[in-house]
């Protein structure tokens, strides 16, 4: 089944602003990764997020396998892409943020 791919709006600016070639490289990896994002991604040692490898380029991404969802959050230079992740507390925060904002409205109980 096919996974949902999302761009997070901070890795879309930085993708806008590579060389056109770069930037179709990186988009049609991540496209491919669709099909089967456990064959293209791989977990980054002590984290929940995952890495795509396109030269010398980086894709950090959350691949929510219940959702289909590969949603990538950061993009950049091998050099510098890790000194940009977020501490895992602070992504667990984001990330308890994110899922407030869909959950669900529950009905009020009438007595």
């Amino acid at each position: 089944m096919t996974y949902e791919l999302i761009f997070d709006r901070k890795a879309l600016e930085f993708l806008e602003g590579l060389p056109k070639e770069l930037r179709q490289r990186i988009f049609e990896k991540a496209t491919a990764a669709k099909e089967n994002p456990t064959h293209f991604f791989e977990r980054l040692e002590g984290r929940q997020d995952y890495k795509l490898r396109i030269g010398d380029y980086r894709v950090i991404a959350d691949i929510n396998h219940n959702l289909k969802r590969i949603e990538v959050t950061l993009i950049d230079h091998r050099k510098k892409i890790y000194k940009r992740l977020p501490k895992e507390s602070e992504q667990g925060k984001r990330k308890a943020r994110v899922c407030l904002l869909h959950a669900p409205s529950v009905p009020s109980r009438t007595s």
